[in-house]
């Protein structure tokens, strides 16, 4: 009887969180009709199209144009929702609660449309939740699963780690295992899953798409990005293999700039510095950071020796050839020296310039590095 009184709580809440949505006219939420208790039944508009479980395993959302068009949707209806003076959470994202309207094989459209209230919550609801089971479980938020102490299911980021796990099933095909987030392999079976998905567009993408995931599906709610820095990262993304001309972010640019230099060569991207890092087996380091409030990419090289002889006779040789490199991409060089045995470069190149001509930068960027192999 208990459990009962549970569900219709939840069917409660979840009617009145889907009538506060169409309320509001929030795009992308099935529309509302009338509900009853008895028996327990909601009138809503019939969506035609498949939900997103059956679109992505029948493949039919099988590359990152439209792997991206689907997440932006989807955040910007979330993101929608959280801003309404209610702050109406869904908190049960998942493929089986997700459909595309009017998307068949061919289809030119694709309109997202969210279902399922019934684990919703908005300002004013008291209700207790009722936790869906199985394998849908690994789309729920640690604190949804277990009680943690000064932690509340009622957080916004409930609804970015189901959208971030909902991401990672859009580019994995499967379901995520029940606080899979939390393996210690995670973050690199997110890069070994992504990189299967290549991009001719803009390269970086799956790295990414990656790290978003990461960022949204923490374990802490403190560290989690939030809804609106999710769909910001995802529109930009977007727009780059749509339009790159659109691409304003000199962070973004840096990444890419050493995202195409070559499958030989692996970067590491730090976030707090916002920049992409090669660093080579003989100890030279490569990095391009984006400066935004500049609107330029800042280029440094730095290399010293660990013992060898004969070094110095060839390090001027491989500056003179680094720096007509540079210049035939037009970086602006502010330091260039070679001190004892060792090397620091320093260059700029305006946002604008980069984006011209990009393709030109990488390549001579792999030359640089083949230079600082130092064999």
């Amino acid at each position: 009887e208990r459990k009962k009184k549970d569900f219709l709580q939840s069917f409660r809440r979840g009617v009145r969180s889907m009538r506060i949505l169409s309320e509001h006219k929030v795009n992308g939420i099935v529309g509302y009709k009338e509900a009853a208790e008895i028996p327990a039944f909601v009138v809503m508009d019939w969506i035609d199209g498949p939900n997103l479980d059956k679109a992505v395993k029948s493949k039919l959302i099988d590359s990152w144009d439209l792997i991206l068009k689907t997440s932006c949707e989807l955040a910007k209806i979330i993101e929608n929702a959280h801003r309404l003076p209610e702050r109406v959470l869904h908190r049960d994202l998942r493929p089986p609660n997700i459909m595309l309207q009017n998307y068949y094989p061919g289809s030119s459209s694709l309109n997202v449309v969210i279902l399922d209230f019934d684990l919703s919550w908005h300002l004013g609801a008291f209700e207790k939740s009722m936790l869906p089971t199985g394998a849908s479980s690994g789309y729920l938020a640690p604190e949804q699963i277990h009680e943690i102490a000064n932690v509340s299911t009622r957080h916004a980021t409930v609804d970015s780690y189901g959208l971030g796990m909902t991401l990672f099933f859009m580019m994995s095909r499967r379901d995520p295992i029940p606080e899979e987030s939390q393996h210690r392999d995670w973050e690199k079976e997110l890069y070994n899953i992504a990189s299967r998905i290549k991009s001719s567009m803009w390269y970086s993408i799956p790295n990414r798409y990656a790290r978003l995931i990461l960022n949204s599906t923490k374990y802490k709610q403190a560290e989690r990005w939030d809804v609106n820095q999710i769909r910001a990262e995802l529109d930009r993304l977007y727009d780059s293999i749509t339009d790159p001309n659109k691409v304003a972010s000199a962070e973004l640019l840096a990444e890419e700039v050493i995202a195409r230099t070559g499958t030989s060569f692996n970067y590491d991207w730090n976030s707090d510095k916002l920049c992409a890092t090669i660093t080579l087996p003989k100890g030279a380091k490569l990095c391009v950071l984006g400066d935004e409030s500049k609107r330029r990419l800042c280029l440094n090289i730095n290399w010293v020796s660990r013992g060898g002889k004969g070094i110095f006779k060839w390090l001027d040789t491989r500056r003179s050839k680094i720096s007509s490199l540079l210049k035939n991409s037009k970086w602006d060089i502010d330091v260039i020296s070679t001190s004892g045995q060792s090397l620091n470069i320093t260059a700029y190149l305006k946002l604008d310039v980069a984006k011209d001509d990009i393709d030109l930068i990488s390549s001579n960027i792999s030359s640089i590095l083949d230079e600082l192999k130092f064999e």
